[in-house]
């Protein structure tokens, strides 16, 4: 059993949890928990949080390190679902790829991640970063044809991370 100031490790999960249908449940009841109670809270920003020996611990980042026995740096919704950490949902990434991951702005008008309207020119315009780079792929009068141009440049330039809403 790990106490406060040990690292996890997968050995250590797999003592305190059972995996069963995309979550995680206790083995054991410990202090406010009950055995075979689901492990963790979902917190005001949508991500389930997972406390261990007093330490707070996020909950995507506990599965990842249940199934896969390391933690990289950043680790992925695949369909953006914050607090959905079934293994099949959660990947590897570096800070780029979750970052194009990532849900649409609330600020954003248009639907369509990449496509913003121009007001001074009357023209919807298509913007996507990718690989430190901003690509200013153009001006177009029709909505359509401005989200195909985007579409096809994301899947291009973000591949398996692109997401297009």
């Amino acid at each position: 059993m790990a106490n406060q100031n040990s690292t996890l490790t997968k050995e250590i999960l797999h003592d305190l949890f059972i995996y069963k249908d995309g979550n995680l449940y206790w083995k054991e009841s410990r202090s406010g928990t009950a055995k075979g109670s689901k492990a963790g809270t979902l917190n005001k920003d949508g991500y389930i949080h997972i406390k261990i020996n007093g330490k707070r611990y996020s909950g995507h980042r506990v599965m990842f390190l249940y199934h896969h026995g390391y933690l990289p740096k950043y680790v992925d919704h695949i369909n953006g679902q914050r607090s959905d950490n079934n293994i099949l949902n959660l990947r590897n990434a570096t800070r780029e790829g979750n970052a194009q991951n990532k849900r649409l702005q609330k600020n954003n008008t248009s639907g369509v991640k990449g496509v913003y309207w121009r007001k001074d020119q009357n023209v919807w315009a298509v913007q996507i970063k990718a690989h430190g780079f901003t690509y200013r792929l153009g001006h177009y009068k029709d909505f359509d044809e401005a989200c195909l141009v985007c579409n096809e440049n994301r899947a291009k330039l973000h591949k398996d991370f692109a997401k297009f809403y």
